[in-house]
């Protein structure tokens, strides 16, 4: 969902047959910390409107820290025997920049910490500290996305790539034509891009000035159920993008059998495993990224083909479905752990 003007009012409606109360907190500077009186006036709303239907939650889940650490924190003390979780989608140096020494006062109010990636999750302890009751917060993709069988054969080198994703400088699309042009110098090889963005102008130059410009194409945005004859049509997929906190894209590739290069150190750690269900490479780095191809070209058609069976199994692991049932679970653990141990 986005939103195209400020709220000023409080806003009620139903979503996935959930009801939602959505409350306007004022800034005063873009990604500042929000203002005492905005964190007090949300507060008295979400109490006023819990007790208006006799709601007293058991858990209390913020996404994002900020005002979520301070709210979540907060509304501890107005509930206390509910279980309290921060899930960081990646903005972990913000913490201690909008927080500053009331950081590890709210902290201690947190009973568990959900972290979009594995990635995520080792920057947080690292910059921040380590935490006991943590968990992985995957996104998932639709069961139906994932293929029924594997179309790929991989019986010759890779020649069909893909990219799919914004064309912005961080996700590094260029990169991708310095490193191809390098592995097939006889230019027998196909690279589509599928999206939009500022980057398109200079993939066209680049490409043209490489000498490649035959070799590529671009879609421009299609719908995402459309992508899946690009995936099957395509033997590789990579973006190898910076401050990626997940990437569902990578998933839907992998979901349909292609050979899939992501960013090291990034959102996909954890649920890429290195040359078992694909590779990683460092964010940017198309010196990397064509040794990669290489290696993936230098394997059996075979061992091409298990990585790309081993993609298809983990995108089984994370369909919409099973993510949202491993979340409830976790949520659900700490608190049955503690409620077990207080009645022990």
């Amino acid at each position: 969902m986005v939103y195209t003007e400020k709220d000023k009012e409080i806003s009620r409606y139903i979503m996935d047959n959930v009801p939602i109360m959505r409350i306007p907190a004022f800034k005063a500077i873009p990604h500042g910390k929000h203002s005492a009186k905005a964190i007090v006036t949300a507060i008295d709303a979400i109490l006023t409107e819990n007790e208006k239907v006799d709601f007293v939650p058991d858990i209390i889940v913020g996404h994002f820290p900020n005002p979520q650490l301070e709210l979540v924190s907060k509304l501890k003390k107005c509930y206390q025997n509910a279980k309290t979780c921060i899930v960081m989608h990646g903005d972990n140096a913000s913490l201690k920049r909008i927080y500053r020494d009331k950081l590890h006062k709210y902290m201690e109010s947190i009973d568990m910490w959900g972290f979009r990636s594995e990635a995520i999750k080792c920057d947080f302890e690292k910059l921040i500290h380590p935490v006991e009751r943590k968990f992985i917060c995957y996104s998932g993709i639709p069961e139906d996305y994932i293929t029924s069988s594997n179309i790929h054969s991989f019986s010759k080198p890779l020649n069909k790539f893909i990219y799919v994703g914004e064309m912005i400088k961080r996700k590094y699309p260029t990169s991708i034509l310095y490193a191809l042009q390098k592995v097939y110098p006889s230019t027998s090889f196909s690279l589509t891009y599928v999206g939009e963005g500022k980057e398109i102008d200079r993939i066209k130059k680049i490409s043209k000035e490489l000498g490649i410009d035959g070799n590529v194409k671009i879609l421009g945005k299609i719908p995402r159920n459309d992508i899946k004859k690009c995936y099957d049509e395509a033997e590789c997929m990579i973006m190898i993008s910076k401050w990626e906190a997940y990437g569902l894209v990578y998933l839907e590739a992998m979901s349909r059998g292609c050979i899939t290069i992501a960013s090291r150190n990034e959102g996909m750690d954890g649920v890429i495993i290195d040359g078992f269900n694909g590779f990683l490479c460092e964010a940017g780095n198309c010196e990397e990224l064509e040794l990669i191809i290489k290696r993936i070209n230098s394997l059996s058609s075979a061992e091409r083909q298990i990585i790309s069976n081993n993609a298809i199994e983990t995108a089984k692991k994370l369909t919409d479905f099973k993510v949202a049932k491993m979340y409830i679970d976790d949520l659900l653990t700490y608190s049955v752990e503690e409620y077990v141990t207080k009645e022990n």
